[in-house]
């Protein structure tokens, strides 16, 4: 009987095993090249992002401690004052960075701040527990609300007030939280004229605790408030009808920043409010000026 041999062709199973390691190295190589290029582009994004939000920073810095008088005169659009700016179209415009490779430019506007907070109109501040802080009145005339509520929620924070003219104190009063009741009572050592309690529900409902109207007819010139007992945030709200002047400046800073390798473009805009100059911490009633404090 014939034996028949049954011989098996292994060739290309060397191809086959070739293809597959290729396949597999291509893979792992196509995802540590995509990770890395994700990790390049996350780079370059914080990198950008940090180099305008310092350019918008560099505004904000260069011009909030500038004197009341040039943030006036930038506020009406005729000059951006010794701020190494260039007043352009109402805005006061600066670069950082060498213009051959990445540069910032920074664009700086101020404006009269009157109210920093809305529904209702209100000039707000928030004070440390025996700290004052100036509100300006100067060509105000009526009653005006002065609300307040703890920062913490929970203290019953009084409040302490003086209201003075351009030569004089016209009245004062502390203003202590009634334990049964949302209504304050004032302490009375009023010099002239009364305090008048209102009762917030009439007022602020929702954002303030406690209110008391202070009687500022005649010819105001600022108003000192300070809490006592804890730390407040404090409203100053205007009669029907009426207007609070300007109580200082609000700085807007827009920095933008133009990738280099496309038109993309990085933006940054930080605001914030600069009251008028005033020394709130080591004197009965503060030292209060719409303009510039000298020392001679």
């Amino acid at each position: 009987m014939k034996q028949n041999a049954i011989y098996i062709n292994n060739k290309g199973q060397a191809l086959l095993f070739v293809v597959v390691a290729l396949t597999i190295s291509m893979v792992v190589g196509v995802s540590v090249a995509t990770r890395t290029l994700s990790v390049t582009k996350r780079v370059s994004s914080t990198d950008t992002g940090a180099k305008v939000f310092y350019a918008a920073e560099a505004g904000i810095e260069r011009f909030v401690d500038r004197p009341t008088s040039e943030l006036i005169e930038i506020a009406n659009g005729t000059s951006c004052g010794g701020t190494l700016s260039t007043l352009s179209d109402g805005a006061c415009t600066f670069t950082l960075g060498d213009s051959t490779k990445v540069e910032t430019k920074t664009s700086v506007t101020v404006q009269m701040m009157t109210y920093n907070k809305s529904n209702p109109d209100r000039y707000e501040v928030r004070l440390k527990n025996g700290t004052f802080s100036g509100i300006a009145l100067s060509g105000y005339s009526g009653q005006i609300n002065l609300c307040w509520r703890d920062s913490n929620e929970s203290a019953n924070t009084g409040l302490y007030y003086t209201l003075w003219s351009p030569s004089a104190l016209m009245r004062e009063s502390i203003i202590l939280p009634n334990a049964t009741s949302p209504n304050p009572e004032a302490v009375s050592f009023t010099v002239t004229g009364s305090s008048v309690i209102a009762n917030n529900d009439t007022v602020t409902p929702n954002i303030y605790r406690w209110c008391t109207s202070v009687d500022a007819t005649g010819t105001p010139y600022f108003l000192n408030v300070m809490p006592l007992g804890g730390d407040a945030v404090v409203g100053v709200l205007p009669a029907p009808g009426l207007d609070i002047p300007p109580q200082g400046f609000q700085i807007t800073s827009k920095a933008t920043l133009n990738s280099a390798d496309s038109q993309q473009q990085a933006v940054k805009i930080i605001v914030t409010d600069r009251s008028y100059s005033h020394v709130p911490g080591f004197f009965n009633a503060a030292i209060y000026a719409q303009k510039d404090i000298v020392a001679n």
